[in-house]
């Protein structure tokens, strides 16, 4: 496997053991280049290796701590949808990503939120009739977060993706999820 980088770990006050951003590590993408996969109203996705992707904030006057909140929420809201078994991609946690440079980017480093890369289709990418065959399994995902106290808001086409290998319908774009 590939080492993604290290976070800390703390405990909060009830006890439960949290990953925290740590700025000394840096994810430095084997790939020559970190080709975008997506791309939202505030945010840009990287294939940052052959099996993850980073999601990085699009506009980079926002300042570096409001970012992190932005990325932490994320994070943590993924954390618990993946551990209740809700289809998602895989969180590996908060890092600052090194982007290879393009002809049109230099390359930089920007804190990222990187999690495991889904080879897919978007839902929005697909006919009608494609759709239909998927919407069972796509509702069962929003039930289950539902079932788990997660509020999956901005659940549209666009934030879902059909994994034909695994037969299965990832949920993305935690931005908008919250807690019940």
């Amino acid at each position: 496997g590939e080492t993604i980088g290290k976070t800390m770990t703390q405990t909060n006050s009830t006890g439960t053991k949290e990953k925290k951003y740590n700025a000394r590590e840096v994810y430095k993408s084997p790939l020559s280049f970190t080709p975008e996969v997506g791309r939202g109203v505030s945010s840009i996705v990287f294939q940052v290796s052959n099996s993850h992707v980073a999601k990085v904030n699009r506009w980079s006057d926002i300042p570096l701590e409001k970012t992190l909140v932005w990325l932490t929420h994320q994070y943590n809201i993924a954390r618990k949808a993946y551990a209740s078994g809700i289809s998602i991609p895989k969180p590996d946690g908060i890092f600052d990503v090194e982007l290879r440079p393009t002809k049109n980017r230099d390359p930089n480093i920007v804190p990222g939120f990187v999690m495991e890369y889904i080879n897919g289709t978007c839902l929005s990418d697909m006919s009608k009739s494609q759709l239909a065959k998927l919407e069972r399994l796509w509702d069962s995902e929003k039930k289950k977060a539902l079932q788990s106290g997660i509020i999956v808001d901005d659940c549209s086409e666009r934030n879902a993706i059909w994994c034909q290998e695994r037969e299965r319908v990832y949920l993305i774009d935690f931005e908008y999820w919250s807690y019940l």
